[in-house]
C-alpha cells in the first residue's frame, strides 16, 4: 500500500475501534478487498493449524480501513471473531492506532469519542 499524504491523527485503539463499528465496516454491505499481507500463523498462537495473519483493507462507503485478521482454514474469522482495525480513512483524515503495548500519552488516556470524528 502506498504511503498517503493526507493527514494523520493517532487515536486511541478502542477509539478506533468503536469509529470502525459506526461507520459501518461491519456490516454487511462493507467490501473486503485482497489480503495486502498473509502469512501461516506459528504453533503457539491459540490458533487451528493453517490459520493466516492478514492485513486487509475493507470499504464502507467512501471510508477504507486496513484491518488485521486470522483467518482459519475453514474462512471463518479465528481469534475475536472480527476485524482489528489499524487504519480508518474517513472525511480527508487517517486514524491511526499504536500497538496494544504502546505507552504513549494518547494510548494511555481513556478513549476518546469516536462520534467527534464523523
Amino acid at each position: 500500500m502506498a504511503k498517503s499524504s493526507l493527514p494523520q491523527r493517532i487515536v486511541h485503539s478502542h477509539t478506533l475501534q468503536r469509529l470502525f463499528h459506526g461507520l459501518g465496516f461491519e456490516d454487511t454491505s462493507a467490501v473486503v478487498g485482497k489480503p495486502f499481507s498473509s502469512s501461516i500463523v506459528p504453533l503457539g498462537h491459540h490458533q487451528p493449524v493453517g490459520t493466516k495473519s492478514e492485513m486487509v483493507p475493507i470499504r464502507s462507503g467512501p471510508d477504507m480501513a486496513v484491518c488485521h485478521r486470522y483467518l482459519k482454514p475453514d474462512g471463518t474469522l479465528g481469534a475475536s471473531g472480527k476485524h482489528d482495525p489499524k487504519m480508518i480513512r474517513h472525511a480527508g483524515v487517517e486514524y491511526i492506532c499504536h500497538s496494544s503495548k504502546c505507552v504513549c500519552a494518547v494510548c494511555k488516556a481513556p478513549p476518546e469519542d469516536w462520534t467527534q470524528f464523523v
